[in-house]
Parts: C-alpha cells; structure tokens; sequence
C-alpha cells in the first residue's frame, strides 16, 4: 500500500497487462480513475521506471475491469510496437489542453479548444454514460447548457475531426 502526497489517496495493485506498446499496465482492486505503469518491464529495479497515477482515466475503472489488449502479431519475434500511440486513430492518451469555465458550473459551461476546429463533444456521467452530445464546427470555443443536470461530477470528451481527442472533468453545481 502506498500513499501518495499529492493525490491523498491510497492505492493498491491489481491486475497487470501487457500492452503492445511493451508496457506493463496495471489497475487496483476497488474503483480507482488511474492506471500505473511498468514502462520498461525488461529492466530491475528502479530501470523499469514505474510509474504510479501514470494514466488518468476518464471514468472510474470497475474491480477487475481491464483494457483488452489482444496480440495481433503473436507469430512474429518482436511483439511490441513502442512507437504506438493510438489505435485505430483514436489517441491512447487523452489531450489535456482544452480550458473548461466556470467550473463548477450552474447553468452555461464554455470550452476553450486550442485551435479552431470541428467535431463531437460529449458529455459524460460519473457512471459512464453519454447524457448529452452535439456535434460543432469550426470553432474554438462550445457553449453547453447544463442547466437541467442534477448536480454531480461530469466528463467533457471533445473529439475534433482529426481524431485529437481531449478530455476534462467538471463539476455541476445547484
């Protein structure tokens, strides 16, 4: 068991994947927003560089729920691809790098997006599921009305046309 500082949080380990990037991903055993990483499992000790909190996840992860990482190149020598950074194009890691305001927020939320674009924006419950979705075009910003959701925790999931995927919580308030 390890408690880390910053986030206030214990954390246990549970199950462990190998990824086709030859990264060792691994989850905990109770429901947790964070996958921790074994980023060169071929190397001893502090060489393996884990990281702890290494991935944040969009939604809370269940007990025992894992990614499936299947193998597509099993009968081939080298396995891993290190170089993959997304599948079928979508990006494996989301970008942070849109703003999000006010947050919390009562009634209209603005996201700033780093550049124009168009695309899809979803909005997501702390349970996973889609309550909202529109569709936008070239713009940099998207105005949500969010006025007639209960109060609770949000997931904004903005995907522009290119497949750039960005991804940020917000909290709706009375």
């Amino acid at each position: 068991l390890d408690i880390n500082a910053e986030l206030g949080t214990a954390t246990n380990f549970g199950l462990q994947q190998l990824g086709p990037d030859c990264k060792i991903y691994m989850n905990t055993i109770r429901q947790y927003r964070w996958l921790h990483v074994i980023n060169k499992p071929d190397e001893k000790g502090k060489d393996c560089d884990f990281r702890q909190h290494s991935i944040e996840l969009p939604h809370l992860n269940q007990p025992g729920s894992f990614p499936n990482f299947p193998h597509f190149r099993i009968d081939e020598e080298d396995v891993c691809d290190p170089t993959i950074t997304s599948v079928f194009g979508v990006p494996v890691k989301p970008e942070r790098n849109i703003k999000i305001y006010p947050n919390p927020v009562q009634e209209i939320l603005t996201i700033q997006l780093p550049t124009q674009a168009s695309g899809n924006v979803y909005l997501t419950s702390n349970l996973g599921k889609i309550v909202d979705g529109q569709a936008f075009s070239n713009t940099e910003s998207i105005v949500l009305e969010l006025g007639s959701y209960a109060p609770g925790i949000y997931y904004i999931d903005v995907v522009d046309s290119f497949g750039k995927r960005y991804s940020e919580k917000v909290v709706k308030s009375e």
